[in-house]
């Protein structure tokens, strides 16, 4: 996000159990769809048949430290909270959306999925996906 001056302004997000610490959040999609069916007729008509919303998604992306010195207040490492908090709010153990926060946004949705990916051991980096299947706006 960027102001009219140009410079960097964070975004906001807010997701509940997130882990704050040894994560860098670099990303974050957002994508809802209307489940709609077209059919065009030979007499070049075309009738649009709407049956509400789909389900949308949230992607958020970004990086973790799996590999920290000890530190006196013992935050553990970034990979350990993103699997931490997968493994507390995926949907397979939680039945009930979670309520996050895009920007001021309020979207409520279930985790469905986490994703890793090593890339960068000298750092002791890893990236990370979590994807997330969200309500439509007039349920959540």
């Amino acid at each position: 996000m960027y102001t009219l001056s140009g410079q960097s302004v964070p975004a906001v997000i807010n997701v509940p159990g997130f882990p704050a610490y040894a994560v860098a959040i670099q990303s974050v999609g957002f994508s809802q769809d209307a489940s709609v069916q077209f059919m065009t007729t030979l007499r070049r008509v075309i009738y649009v048949y709407s049956f509400g919303e789909r389900m949308g998604t949230v992607d958020i992306n970004g990086v973790a430290f799996y590999n920290l010195c000890s530190s006196p207040g013992g935050l553990g490492n970034g990979l350990t909270g993103i699997m931490k908090f997968y493994s507390n709010n995926s949907v397979s153990t939680k039945d009930s959306p979670l309520a996050i926060t895009l920007a001021g946004v309020g979207v409520s949705g279930f985790v469905r999925g986490i994703r890793t990916t090593f890339t960068d051991n000298q750092h002791g980096l890893v990236g990370f996906s979590v994807s997330m299947a969200t309500l439509p706006s007039m349920w959540g």
